[in-house]
């Protein structure tokens, strides 16, 4: 005669255990696209443009970002960085410099 199966309350928690070990394997194996920059990197690049943070913040307001995701052309990259160099008054060449070595990693493909 065959038992019923029953299930006690360390099968629930094996069970449980496993769901949410599985579940996190599977959200890590997901691509993070890069989030905005911290403080402090905002203030390492004010730093080196001979800026303050809040200048920067001002600048960056005024000039839409591109959409989450989304990787701006070269020109359109060069646009961008022409407008915030001239709201921060600071050469392009040198803003091009600085975002080069702080800015987001070049695309993978």
């Amino acid at each position: 005669m065959l038992r019923p199966l029953r299930l006690v309350w360390i099968d629930c928690l094996v069970v449980a255990a496993t769901s949410l070990t599985f579940g996190a394997i599977a959200l890590s194996q997901q691509p993070r696209l890069p989030g905005p920059p911290t403080e402090r990197t905002i203030q390492a690049i004010a730093d080196e443009l001979g800026v303050t943070a809040d200048e920067i913040h001002r600048a960056t307001s005024m000039v839409p970002p591109p959409p989450r995701g989304v990787r701006l052309s070269e020109s359109e990259r060069l646009e961008v960085h022409r407008q915030i160099a001239s709201l921060l008054n600071v050469p392009i060449e040198r803003l091009d410099k600085v975002m080069q070595k702080y800015g987001p990693p070049p695309p993978s493909h």
